[in-house]
């Protein structure tokens, strides 16, 4: 087995345990890498929901090649970010 797929086994089995995802996550990271990962994560949601990307942008206080880069991704309609957020929409 891959280490690639010994790490995607850990997150599936810490996913099923919110605490515990963000306990490994932690220990993973550092605090910058995690925020930084949230903060994509809200960008691509907020996107999602229409919201300008000069806007998203300036109210998170990030660059606007850090949304344009999540508005690429999203657009890829077979992409991670859009089958995450179809499986589950009330992210």
């Amino acid at each position: 087995m891959s280490e690639k797929k010994r790490f995607l086994d850990a997150l599936q089995r810490a996913s099923q345990n919110a605490k515990l995802l963000d306990n490994f996550l932690c220990d993973l990271l550092t605090d910058d890498e995690y925020s930084e990962l949230v903060t994509r994560w809200r960008i691509v949601r907020e996107l999602q929901h229409g919201k300008a990307q000069r806007r998203i942008a300036a109210g998170l206080g990030v660059g606007i090649a850090t949304v344009t880069r999540g508005s690429k991704m999203l657009k890829n309609k077979k992409g991670g970010f859009q089958k995450i957020l179809q499986t589950y929409e009330n992210i």
